[in-house]
């Protein structure tokens, strides 16, 4: 039997028609303390929460810790292809640290007989007035897709009903098109709830082969010649060196520090969106960063022309793929292509280690249409509860999607009307060019 945790304020038990038992049990304010609490911040560490809970003491709990772990380790389901670094509990105690002056977490955990920790749905309700609408921790501010975390079946089927007897409308904003999530969800609210999907943008990726040494063997003809060219210029300058690094703890700052300062030399940093200047997005990443970096997942790329850092990469190695969180490069360098460069030497380093992917995470860009053409489709999850709340926020989402549909139908008749009034005054210039050579990729914006 599994039962499933929602780490509230107050205790209540129910029991589902297929026999999982729900509970609402008094645990932790936010995600965030768990920190201070255990060093070691894993999956474990919820599973001791849920021991201590369920069994009583921490000898108890502490016997559960290895068994959550191992469980979820190597038999999760959840997650989906875009799971990666986002289904971890590193990122999810991130998310809370950082977003705790806007979202409380609500940690639903399903757990089975034994008291070990079967999975996890990370979500989270907005702090302050407004609809009360949970949704997936931090999803809506970082926009990388993340799923349910979870051994099986039968546990995703835990969380579901749990969920769905919350009676709380809910938002999964980016998650797998094919995620088992959503037909459990589904099942669940059959006579109880509506669930609306909806496409979101797709995620990037490169099924890795052998033939993948060779990076910029994939590429056209006319973009392989301009990465050879940068390559050459580059070369002129100095010596170009590439370095993936997975740096211990006592490591860390300072090559976040080359890594931050390199973004922040773009047009991020006259922006104000560079990670050394965003507090949220930048603020999170170190906190992700250093988790991982305990975990042995983290990966920095850097290229160096000369004794120069002229590119960065942030990335987490895991689950036999490579998962690029954030790239920047120095404009000063452009004409060498250096973030392009960079791209095709983690790529090889990817195979080197016989990765099966390389995923961009993100959106699709033109810059990575340069690369690869495969993408992760994914789709948005609403759940309206029957009930006073679940119609409130179906109507809210109804108005909004009728005011998003009226703007971008406002702006497509004005595109219309600039074209036509261009043509009737003679304007017979051409459009410009969609297309972009590799070394352009590096001066376009990046996702994230």
């Amino acid at each position: 039997m599994a039962t499933a945790l929602n780490l509230l304020e107050r205790s209540i038990a129910h029991e589902s028609s297929a026999g999982y038992t729900s509970r609402t049990v008094p645990g932790i304010d936010a995600i965030g303390g768990l920190e201070a609490k255990w060093p070691s911040v894993d999956l474990e560490a919820a599973a001791l929460i849920v021991g201590r809970e369920l069994m009583g003491g921490a000898a108890a709990a502490a016997r559960t810790r290895a068994q959550s772990a191992a469980a979820l380790r190597s038999e999760a389901l959840g997650g989906g292809e875009c799971g990666g670094p986002m289904a971890s509990f590193g990122w999810t105690l991130a998310a809370a640290t950082t977003l705790a002056d806007e979202q409380a977490p609500q940690i639903v955990m399903a757990v089975d007989g034994d008291g070990v920790l079967r999975g996890v749905a990370p979500l989270a309700r907005p702090i302050g007035w407004g609809a009360a609408r949970w949704e997936m921790l931090g999803v809506g501010r970082l926009n990388e897709p993340a799923d349910f975390v979870y051994t099986d079946r039968e546990a995703l089927g835990a969380l579901a009903d749990a969920i769905v007897r919350l009676r709380q409308p809910l938002l999964l904003g980016r998650m797998p098109e094919d995620s088992p999530t959503i037909e459990a969800l589904r099942t669940a609210s059959r006579g109880r709830a509506i669930v609306v999907v909806r496409p979101q943008a797709s995620c990037p990726f490169i099924t890795l082969d052998e033939s993948w040494q060779s990076p910029e063997g994939h590429l056209s003809s006319r973009r392989r010649s301009d990465y050879r060219r940068a390559k050459r210029r580059a070369e002129r300058d100095g010596e170009v060196r590439a370095e993936v690094l997975a740096p211990a703890s006592d490591q860390l700052d300072e090559l976040l520090k080359i890594a931050y300062d390199i973004e922040a030399r773009s047009w991020k940093g006259e922006a104000g969106t560079a990670l050394a200047c965003d507090p949220l997005r930048g603020g999170h990443l170190r906190r992700f960063a250093d988790w991982a970096a305990k975990a042995g997942t983290l990966r920095i790329g850097l290229l160096w022309i000369g004794h120069q850092p002229v590119a960065m990469q942030i990335a987490t190695e895991e689950a036999g793929r490579w998962w690029l969180l954030k790239i920047g490069f120095d404009p000063a360098w452009a004409d060498c292509s250096p973030g392009t460069l960079l791209l095709g030497e983690t790529i090889r380093h990817a195979v080197r280690q016989k990765l099966s992917a390389y995923e961009f995470l993100g959106t699709v860009e033109p810059w990575t249409q340069v690369w690869t053409q495969e993408e992760h489709r994914c789709v948005s999850l609403r759940l309206y509860p029957f009930g006073l709340r679940g119609a409130a926020a179906f109507a809210a989402d109804t108005v909004t999607v009728a005011r998003r549909r009226s703007t971008a139908a406002l702006q497509r008749w004005r595109g219309r009307f600039r074209g036509a009034a261009a043509r009737a005054d003679g304007d017979a210039s051409p459009p410009a060019s969609s297309e972009t050579t590799a070394a352009d990729a590096d001066e376009r914006p990046t996702s994230g």
